[in-house]
């Protein structure tokens, strides 16, 4: 497979606002947030809020499953 420029994301920057872990996004903003990172070529998400990862799921190649003790995230 060819390297291939992509789009990270960490679900933690899309479901916080900036500052800190204390101020939830709007929901609608939320899941625009994710159909805009959705519309790059590639892209690489990173996190553990499965409603949010979910939504990624139908047009994902790959798929990595970590199962590490949660004391370790």
């Amino acid at each position: 497979m060819p390297f291939m420029p992509q789009s990270d994301r960490l679900l933690d920057e899309l479901f916080w606002e900036s500052g800190g872990f204390d101020r939830k996004r709007d929901h609608a903003v939320v899941s625009s947030l994710i159909a805009a990172s959705k519309s790059s070529e590639s892209w690489i998400v990173e996190g553990v809020f499965g409603e949010l990862a979910e939504q990624y799921l139908n047009e994902a190649e790959t798929l990595i499953w970590l199962d590490i003790e949660w004391s370790l995230c």
